[in-house]
């Protein structure tokens, strides 16, 4: 919390992972925060990949989106924003900065993470190659493998047989 007012979260202050970038399920549930809110509240998060805005009568969300891989964005294009803070007052400044996807390759695939995590570095990669947001649908394959098996949690054996099945770009 950065101020009475002044809130940053990863998505929303009791659901880490609330889909902040779904207007659909999004609007009910920001609107019910809103209402119940007895002064205005203003929410800077992440979460979602592309940056999202909603404003309500007492409550305003900037979702700054990700540093690179924009949902539907242009390769080689990593969007990141500086959030400016002073008391009450703060402004965002939006930026983008291009990166070479031909020399992203070796560099990602020599910082080690393929040996020791290859699926996560399969999809961060590929992520970062088409621009595109792959954990979500990813983690929900496995999460369904997972839960078809009766496990509590996501399975070694069930992350793998999502890598094999998930439809990769």
């Amino acid at each position: 919390r950065l101020s009475d007012s002044v809130l940053c979260t990863h998505a929303i202050p009791d659901n880490d992972r609330f889909p902040i970038y779904d207007h659909r399920l999004a609007y009910p549930k920001l609107k019910a925060l809103s209402d119940s809110l007895s002064s205005p509240m203003h929410i800077l998060c992440g979460h979602g990949h592309n940056p999202t805005f909603h404003a309500f009568p007492n409550l305003t969300v900037h979702s700054i989106g990700s540093v690179g891989c924009m949902d539907e964005g242009a390769p080689g294009i990593a969007p990141y924003v500086i959030a400016e803070i002073e008391g009450e007052d703060f402004s965002l400044r939006p930026y983008y900065v291009g990166y070479d996807t031909k020399r992203l390759v070796p560099l990602f695939l020599s910082s080690g993470i393929r040996d020791s995590c290859p699926i996560m570095a399969r999809i961060g990669l590929t992520q970062m190659m088409h621009n595109c947001d792959l954990i979500v649908g990813f983690v929900s394959e496995a999460a369904n493998l997972s839960k078809a098996r009766g496990e509590t949690h996501i399975s070694q054996q069930a992350w793998e047989e999502a890598d094999r099945r998930f439809r990769w770009p």
